[in-house]
C-alpha cells in the first residue's frame, strides 16, 4: 500500500513511510544519527515496532524535498492502541520515539512533522521520554510540560556487598510489614479477575493500559523476557507490576518497568520485595516513574546529587547516575514508568540477533 500523504508544499511533502520507503529511512537514520542504531541495522525490529497492518504503513512521518524527493526528515512514533486495538480513540496517547532532521537544513525545521502528526492521528495527548537539551528547548517554545522522572529503589537488605550500586548507606529506617497484602507471580493474564479499584485505575489514568496491553508489549516482547506480578489483598487483585531481571557478569538487578494500580498498593509491601530480591540474589531492585509519589512506602528515592550510584545503561553498560527528562502535552491524571515511549527497545543489535537465533531454535525443537 502506498504511503498516505499528510501535507505537500511546494517545497517538501510529507507522508506515513510507506514498505518502499524504508530502506531510504534506515539508510537516513544511519547517516543522520547512529549507523550502528538498531533502527538502521534491522528491519525486523522496525517491523516488529513500527509496522502499523490496518494501513501497510511503518509509524513514521517522513519529509521529502521536492523536486528531487530526498529525505530531510523523520519522526518516529507509537500509539498506545498499537498494544491493543480495543483502546478507543478518546483514549488514543501517541509516544514519539525518534525525531530527526537533515543537518545543516535551514528550510525545514521538523517542527511540521510533529504539528502534523498530532492533525493526523487526530490526537493531543503526546509524550516523549529521554530528551536531549536541544529537544528540552524545543518542547518548552512549544508549551509541553517538560521535567524529569524520579527514580525509586529498595536495596537487598541481605548484602554487605554490591559490584553495581555504589555510595549507598543503609538507613535505619523502618517499613510497615503490610501484613494484609502479598505479592506473587501471575502466570496466566487471561485468568485474572480485576478489582473495581483496578478497573477504575485503569479507566482513569493516561495512558490507557489494558491486560492485552500488558501481554502484547511484554510477556509477547521477542527480546527481552519480563515478568508480571499481582499485588494481592488478601485474595483480591489490587495492582499489577512488570518486572524485568537485567544482569551483569555476576550481578542481578530487578526493574519495575511498568505498573497498573494505586499508589497506596506499594504501601507496605517491603517484606515481600525483599523476598523477591533474595529469590534472584538481586543487588536492588529500581522503578523510575513519573506521577507518584512513594517517598511515605518501602522505596527510597535517589536523589539527583547524592553519593548513591543506579546505573542505568546496560546495552552496553554505563557505570553512572542517568537523568531521564520527559515532554508531555496531556490532559488529566496521568503516570509514566520506564516501560513507556522506547525505553525498553533493544540498544544492542546483538541482542535482536540473539532473540533471532532463539526463536529459530525453538522452532527446530518443535519440529
Amino acid at each position: 500500500m502506498l504511503a498516505l500523504a499528510i501535507k505537500e508544499t511546494d517545497e517538501y511533502k510529507i507522508e506515513r513511510c510507506a514498505v518502499c520507503d524504508i530502506e531510504l529511512l534506515m539508510l537516513f537514520f544511519a547517516d543522520q544519527w547512529d549507523k550502528n542504531h538498531v533502527i538502521a541495522k534491522s528491519k525486523e525490529f522496525i517491523d516488529q515496532h513500527f509496522f502499523n497492518k490496518s494501513s501497510g504503513t511503518y509509524n513514521f512521518l517522513i519529509a521529502k524535498r521536492k523536486p528531487n524527493m530526498e529525505l530531510i526528515g523523520i519522526l518516529g512514533y507509537i500509539p498506545n492502541f498499537y498494544y491493543d486495538k480495543s483502546i478507543s480513540s478518546d483514549n488514543k496517547f501517541i509516544w514519539i520515539t525518534n525525531w530527526l532532521t537533515k543537518k545543516n537544513n535551514s528550510k525545514f525545521s521538523g517542527l511540521e512533522l510533529l504539528i502534523e502528526l498530532s492533525k493526523h492521528e487526530n490526537c493531543s495527548d503526546i509524550g516523549i521520554i529521554g530528551l536531549s537539551e536541544y529537544a528540552k528547548c524545543l518542547y518548552k517554545l512549544m508549551k509541553y510540560d517538560v521535567g524529569k522522572m524520579d527514580h525509586y529503589f529498595i536495596v537487598n537488605d541481605s548484602k554487605s556487598e554490591f559490584l553495581l550500586l555504589k555510595g549507598y548507606i543503609k538507613k535505619t529506617k523502618s517499613y510497615s510489614s503490610g501484613e494484609n497484602s502479598i505479592m506473587k507471580k501471575i502466570q496466566n493474564l487471561s485468568e485474572i479477575q480485576l478489582s473495581h479499584n483496578l478497573k477504575n485505575s485503569i479507566s482513569n489514568r493516561k495512558p490507557t493500559k489494558t491486560i492485552e496491553f500488558i501481554k502484547n508489549k511484554y510477556l509477547d516482547n521477542p527480546y527481552y523476557d519480563y515478568q508480571v506480578y499481582g499485588v494481592f489483598n488478601p485474595k483480591e487483585l489490587i495492582s499489577i507490576l512488570v518486572l524485568k531481571l537485567v544482569k551483569y557478569e555476576d550481578s542481578t538487578i530487578i526493574r519495575i518497568v511498568d505498573f497498573i494500580g494505586e499508589d497506596e498498593s506499594l504501601y507496605g509491601l517491603y517484606i515481600e520485595f525483599q523476598k523477591l530480591l533474595k529469590q534472584y540474589d538481586a543487588e536492588y531492585l529500581d522503578f523510575y516513574v513519573k506521577g507518584m509519589k512513594l517517598e511515605d512506602s518501602c522505596f527510597e528515592l535517589k536523589e539527583e546529587q547524592g553519593a548513591v550510584v543506579l546505573p542505568n545503561y546496560y546495552e552496553p553498560y554505563k557505570d553512572e547516575n542517568i537523568t531521564i527528562d520527559t515532554a508531555f502535552k496531556i490532559s488529566g491524571e496521568y503516570r509514566i514508568f520506564k516501560g513507556d515511549g522506547d525505553r525498553e527497545h533493544p540498544r544492542s543489535f546483538e541482542i535482536i540477533e540473539s532473540a533471532k537465533k532463539r526463536i529459530e531454535e525453538n522452532y527446530a525443537n518443535r519440529k
